[in-house]
Formats: structure tokens, C-alpha cells, sequence
């Protein structure tokens, strides 16, 4: 199986149905009916496949992908489920950051 180059996947066009193109290690590339190429990442984790969304081409380059499945990979082998871990970071409450208003205005009253 080769790797995908910029030129093949600025090459590619929408078709009647979605397809996607392998890169290499459960990277691919996914093409939408409408042309919207998305980065994807297919892993197995405790005996069940996952699939995670890296993000869209060409916000998110070639190379930005190949380095996001590294660390993806790097994270699986820890045991770590990347998908729910993502998940989780995103329902997470964010925290209260202190502006220097905020606390220019705590302080005057």
C-alpha cells in the first residue's frame, strides 16, 4: 500500500456515493459527496474498532495528520481510547479563567 501524496489528494473528486483513501497504519482520508475531503483515524482498542475524526482537508495538512495518528498511536499503546478521551475533554466543564476586568472590578468594589 503507498502513501498518499498533497498532489493525489488535491487530485481527488467527489463521486455518487462516499469513499475514502488509505494512507498507511488506519489513516485515510474520507471524500463526501459534496467534496469535503476529512481526515480519519480507524484504531482497535480492547477488541473493538473506533473510528476518530482528525479534521478537514486542508485545514488540517498532510503532514498535520500523519503527526496527530503518531501521537494518536503513541496514545493507544498506553491503553489510552482516544475516541472517549476526546469525548471527555469536550463535556468537560471549563473552568472560570481570570480576566484582568474581572479582577480589576473584583478589586475596585
Amino acid at each position: 500500500m503507498s502513501r498518499l501524496s498533497t498532489k493525489e489528494i488535491d487530485n481527488l473528486k467527489p463521486k455518487d456515493k462516499v469513499y475514502k483513501v488509505c494512507d498507511e497504519n488506519g489513516l485515510y482520508l474520507n471524500i463526501g459527496v459534496s467534496g469535503v475531503k476529512s481526515w480519519q483515524f480507524r484504531y482497535q482498542i480492547n477488541k473493538k474498532d473506533k473510528l476518530y475524526t482528525i479534521g478537514k482537508y486542508p485545514q488540517i495538512s498532510l503532514a498535520q495528520a500523519r503527526s496527530e495518528q503518531r501521537r494518536l498511536l503513541l496514545d493507544i499503546s498506553n491503553g489510552i481510547d482516544v475516541q472517549q478521551a476526546k469525548i471527555t475533554k469536550r463535556t468537560m466543564p471549563k473552568k472560570k479563567s481570570d480576566s484582568k476586568f474581572g479582577t480589576l472590578a473584583h478589586e475596585w468594589i
